[in-house]
């Protein structure tokens, strides 16, 4: 019974912290979207979210990690891990993709535009989200030499996860220019041409 108490105790500071994080999101979003990523103060996102600062860094160390901090790319790897090793590599990434996209909470409606527009506008948001896409690419290496038997050092493994990237750049870039609304679709497109093998 006390392990029951206790069990339940802690979901329900886990779900207290989750609320928070996102009231913390959703309020930087919301400021980003009215006055703009530079204009927006720690100090503002703070107090419409109705926490102390002391509690903003708590969950976002610096103000660029309410952007780009994101888990997004552990939870893809999580379910391509999960799917069986002979369903051929691009085809399980993007059924992991997808299944990713299905089940994870997503921005408030309009926010995940907003959050690429700026992560490919605003140049310290841009760097950091390339110095997070280096961390990326070596789990997608991993996984991907788990899955075929080869070794990370493998140059065709490096150049699949490199091309993988790249499109999920491309894609991240054309959702943020107005072209495209859906970064799904583009990235899932973008490896459909990859899995048959650019048939330009």
């Amino acid at each position: 019974m006390i392990n029951t108490i206790k069990h339940a105790s802690g979901g329900l500071r886990q779900r207290k912290k989750d609320k928070t994080k996102a009231a913390i999101r959703q309020s930087a979003f919301r400021l980003f979207q009215e006055k703009g990523y530079a204009a927006t103060s720690v100090e503002q996102i703070a107090e419409l979210a109705e926490v102390s600062i002391s509690t903003f860094f708590r969950y976002f160390p610096k103000k660029e990690d309410v952007v780009v901090a994101d888990n997004f790319d552990s939870l893809v790897i999580d379910n391509l891990k999960a799917l069986p090793t002979d369903l051929p590599t691009l085809q399980a990434l993007r059924t992991a993709l997808r299944k990713t996209y299905q089940s994870k909470d997503q921005e408030e409606p309009g926010y995940a535009r907003l959050r690429h527009e700026l992560m490919a506008g605003v140049p310290e948001l841009r760097a950091r989200m390339l110095d997070e896409s280096s961390k990326a690419i070596g789990l997608l290496t991993q996984v991907i030499a788990e899955r075929t038997g080869k070794q990370a050092e493998d140059i065709a493994v490096q150049a699949l996860a490199g091309a993988i990237l790249g499109i999920s750049m491309m894609a991240l870039f054309a959702a943020s220019s107005g072209t495209r609304t859906d970064y799904l679709t583009h990235f899932d497109e973008g490896l459909a041409q990859l899995e048959v093998g650019f048939p330009l």
